[in-house]
């Protein structure tokens, strides 16, 4: 008798004892093929982390004995199924399953990261599916499954029809969507789905009717009028269902109008609005608020400490006008951002946006931000006062870079931390899939198509150059040790700054510089301008005069150096720039695309270029290994989290900053003539240095205490 056989008539035995029927690995996945025709209809509208979540939802239905294998099998078999082309593949990646199980190999056993063995990519589908065709699809779904999967099933399915339709105009979304109204029903979860969304297209389409008396409707921006989108719409009859929500739109999208819909909608009077400081300060929000609403009273950031302030709010109540407060994450986080949450949290607010979400995340438990404290306790004080209270958060990058941060913001957004407790700290594919789903039930994503003004779709095109050089570094090492990443960040510089100047000087249109590093980058940069006569202005934390009021950018400057601060809701830039250039790449996936954003984005009517330049210094390659590898790495939690996807191939970057400098060392030339630039040494040396001294500092104080 063979050791499979044993192990199979062991657990038949187990199942006589007991009295509960179960099924090993081998057993199921037998049953999964006899179903398999049915079951992969619906595959094809889902995406490949709700495959994932279905094939474990069946397994424990049929009380699978081994789930951990069973995870690892499901793994291999959604990576898999994501590339193939019909039934037939799909039937030979469960024999081939079963063969490796039968072998005494864990199909999978660095999960879903294999390779596959014959690739079969799919070939492109013209466009996106019909609502017709995605609900016609639900007719094989088994009657069986658990009522949790049943709901979230219908959830997640109503929202992908809407999604279907978000980048068609309103006749012909109507259309489509009532064509869908019209469908058959032959189970009860077409049924249900078709309900639901029924009703929802019914409240989408009486919403005009239903605003508030002050609201325009009005959606202007630089002077240009356009209506509401169905985007729009959708998210204040989602903010209604829900004490809390996320709009997961891409930039670009018009979440802000979406907010402004939503209070109208809801007859909200008093809103607090937490978004960053520079979008605060620009007069961005006060802009829009002026545009949608008449006659709305505006206070921002130190109006609250003002004597007049609560009588001035009795004033607007008595008036029934409505009031907006504009704070921002840099004063909430400051000593008075306490008084100032507490003073708004007395007003009773109704309603409260935090923009730009993903700066609220919790990246370890143990050590919140203040920012994020400060915020989560003024939720959990008002929702104890008020459970009428609405919470909307817009961010298009939930995932930063962990399942516990896209978790956080969900929990903060809700305010029901246990409803996520089976979903742990840790970045597996099982967590990650349990995520998407949670995330997919509080938010709309909408992964904008953007157009020209003739109807054409902008292109997005990135790409990579690299450079190298060699540099000996005798008399530099102990300020690249003193400075970490900024010291190297400095030397790659130097081995880009020649190839960055002579594409310039071929370029006629405007470029954005971007760099993660600003202290010594930004200036050299600068300086290379200046030498090679290219006209430059900056966006950085501490200057903005590139696009102030009287905008050097927009009126003549060609390059615009900038740095982190232009990440966030800044607007207008793809009226005038199509081109990006990532000099000294950030460290997260979730800043690279919101620095995308500001260009690529409703508006623009170029082709849109990014370009990465990577260094390699003596024979290390910096950029590569350092940078682009740890964002390609968080670019895939994203996809699986936010979109569904499944990868390839998924694992951590990994390097140590002494490797690196041993690296450049080592491979450095023994000709002292190609040294770095006289002024790039002594600014190593100025700066490590002051960081040097900083660090001193901090340990004699330690000491001290």
């Amino acid at each position: 008798m063979t050791k499979d056989k044993k192990f199979i008539e062991g657990w038949n035995g187990w199942d006589a004892i007991t009295g509960v029927k179960t099924m090993n690995r081998i057993q199921f996945w037998e049953w999964f093929a006899k179903q398999s025709r049915q079951y992969q209809k619906m595959f094809k509208i889902w995406d490949e982390v709700t495959v994932y979540k279905f094939i474990l939802d069946r397994a424990k239905a049929k009380k699978v004995v081994n789930m951990h294998g069973l995870w690892q099998d499901a793994g291999l078999y959604v990576s898999r199924w994501a590339k193939t082309e019909d039934m037939a593949d799909g039937i030979k990646i469960v024999d081939e399953i079963i063969s490796l199980i039968r072998k005494g190999v864990t199909p999978n056993a660095t999960p879903w990261n294999r390779k596959l063995l014959e690739p079969k990519p799919k070939k492109p589908v013209g466009g996106k599916e019909t609502p017709k065709e995605i609900f016609r699809k639900y007719k094989n779904f088994p009657k069986d499954v658990s009522k949790e999967f049943y709901n979230e099933a219908v959830t997640t399915t109503v929202k992908q029809l809407w999604e279907s339709l978000l980048d068609l105009d309103p006749r012909e979304y109507l259309k489509e969507a009532l064509a869908m109204t019209k469908e058959r029903v032959y189970t009860d979860i077409q049924e249900s789905i078709k309900g639901r969304f029924k009703d929802e297209l019914l409240e989408v389409d009486a919403m005009d009717k239903n605003q508030s008396i002050d609201y325009t409707g009005k959606v202007i921006h630089d002077g240009k009028e356009s209506a509401l989108t169905l985007h729009q719409k959708l998210i204040a009859v989602y903010a209604k269902k829900h004490t809390g929500f996320i709009d997961l739109a891409d930039a670009g999208a018009g979440k802000s109008d979406a907010v402004l819909n939503t209070i109208s909608y809801l007859d909200t009077k008093i809103n607090v609005i937490i978004a960053p400081a520079s979008i605060i300060n620009n007069k961005q929000w006060q802009r829009y608020i002026s545009n949608a609403f008449k006659n709305a009273s505006i206070y921002m950031n130190k109006d609250v400490f003002s004597k007049s302030f609560t009588r001035n709010i009795n004033r607007d109540r008595r008036n029934n006008r409505r009031v907006f407060y504009l704070v921002s994450y840099s004063f909430v986080s400051g000593q008075k951002g306490q008084t100032i949450l507490n003073r708004l949290q007395s007003q009773n607010p109704d309603f409260i946006c935090i923009d730009e979400g993903q700066r609220t995340k919790v990246r370890d438990e143990t050590k919140k931000s203040k920012c994020r404290i400060k915020i989560q306790n003024m939720l959990t004080k008002i929702r104890t006062q008020s459970k009428r209270i609405k919470v909307l958060m817009l961010t298009a990058t939930p995932v930063p870079n962990t399942v516990s941060e896209a978790k956080s913001l969900v929990d903060l957004v809700i305010g029901k931390k246990r409803e996520f407790n089976k979903i742990s700290t840790f970045n597996s594919l099982q967590n990650m899939a349990e995520m998407h789903v949670a995330l997919g039930l509080h938010s709309l994503r909408y992964a904008k198509r953007y157009r020209n003004k003739r109807g054409n779709p902008i292109k997005c095109i990135t790409e990579t150059h690299k450079v190298s050089a060699n540099y000996n570094l005798k008399g530099s090492v102990k300020s690249m040790r003193d400075q970490s990443f900024l010291g190297l960040e400095q030397i790659a510089l130097e081995a880009k700054l020649a190839y960055m100047m002579k594409e310039l000087k071929k370029r006629k249109n405007k470029v954005i510089i971007f760099t993660k590093f600003v202290t010594g980058i930004v200036p050299r940069i600068a300086e290379a301008c200046e030498e090679n006569g290219i006209t430059y202005t900056f966006y950085t934390g501490t200057d903005k005069r590139g696009l102030d009021s009287n905008g050097e950018f927009f009126n003549g400057s060609q390059v615009l150096i900038a740095s982190s601060a232009l990440s966030e809701g800044i607007d207008r830039l793809q009226d005038y720039c199509h081109e990006l250039w990532i000099i000294s790449q950030g460290w997260t996936y979730t800043e690279q695309q919101q620095t995308i954003g500001r260009i690529y984005r409703t508006g623009q009517e170029h082709t849109v270029r990014v370009l990465t330049v990577e260094a390699t210094v003596n024979g290390v390659e910096y950029d590569k290994i350092v940078k682009s590898n740890r964002i390609r790495y968080k670019s895939k939690i994203h996809d699986i989290v936010t979109n569904g996807l499944m990868p390839n191939e998924i694992s951590l970057p990994d390097y140590t900053i002494k490797k690196i400098i041993d690296g450049m060392i080592i491979g450095q030339p023994r000709n002292t003539r190609k040294k770095l630039p006289d002024k790039t040494i002594k600014r190593l040396e100025k700066i490590g240095s002051g960081r040097l001294k900083a660090r001193e500092r901090r340990k004699h104080d330690k000491k001290k205490k």
